[in-house]
């Protein structure tokens, strides 16, 4: 996932401000939302305009992107594409998909995945690539690009955001300073830390139900004549070829495509 906003949304964060300042917060949410995207064949220049674009920004958050950039900017391209899906496509705990930690296969995903596409269609915007609208890569794009809305949103999802930064953290994981980075961006909240807690000693929730998929017409989430599972984040192992471009990387089986902006 591309996000064209990327050098509009560090414009106005180029001043010296704070590290905790609006600015800051949206250029990290832009950089940030790209580096988590699977790491396709311009993954190098997407390293290096993350990079640019957090030049001279104050603050630790800046400049523990920059370091990530760094470091993957010396794997090779086939060793990062392969991290990157031992990463996030073969571990529950390490999804990228925010509303299934706390959700998981229920009838609550599938209404919690409708709402957040109707607030990004508010906002006049949709995910590219048919991507689900809880892929923390589109919830970021949608809060360098929407500020405000979207920081509700991430604030909304610290719990699971917590949840995987420390499964990130506890696999050794060079992307756990990214999940840090955006965290950080986020004010403290100690009912969202207690959910964490649970989450992490529950695991996600399940439940066989029939549902219509997400995004059937009408937008809303309805009992259906038959058992159609909710996406899941979990993940057979699959063969990826270096450098090959990966749409909906991170994405469930079964997930819709063909949204387009």
């Amino acid at each position: 996932m591309k996000a064209p906003g990327l050098p509009e949304a560090v414009k106005s964060a180029r001043a010296p401000k704070s590290p905790r300042g609006p600015g800051v917060r949206r250029a990290l949410h832009a950089a940030t939302g790209l580096l988590l995207s699977y790491p396709g064949e311009d993954r190098r220049r997407t390293l290096a305009e993350a990079t640019a674009a957090l030049h001279g920004l104050p603050g630790e958050g800046p400049a523990a992107v920059r370091r990530f950039c760094t470091a993957m900017a010396s794997v090779p391209d086939r060793e990062a594409a392969e991290q990157y899906v031992a990463t996030f496509d073969r571990s529950r705990h390490r999804t990228l998909h925010l509303t299934y930690c706390t959700d998981g296969d229920t009838r609550r995903r599938g209404a919690s995945l409708v709402r957040l596409a109707q607030l990004y269609r508010a906002h006049g915007w949709e995910p590219a690539d048919g991507e689900l609208p809880d892929f923390l890569p589109v919830v970021l794009e949608f809060a360098a690009r929407c500020p405000d809305a979207g920081l509700d949103v991430l604030c909304a999802h610290r719990a699971a955001l917590t949840v995987l930064d420390d499964a990130l953290t506890a696999y050794g994981s060079p992307y756990a300073a990214l999940s840090g980075v955006v965290l950080g961006t986020l004010p403290r909240d100690r009912n969202a830390d207690r959910a964490a807690a649970h989450a992490r000693r529950q695991g996600p929730p399940t439940e066989s139900v029939g549902l219509t998929p997400y995004g059937a017409p009408g937008g809303t989430a309805t009992t259906a004549p038959g058992p159609v599972p909710l996406p899941s984040p979990a993940f057979p192992p699959r063969d990826r070829t270096a450098g090959r471009e990966h749409h909906g990387a991170g994405q469930p089986p079964g997930s819709p495509r063909g949204a387009r902006r």
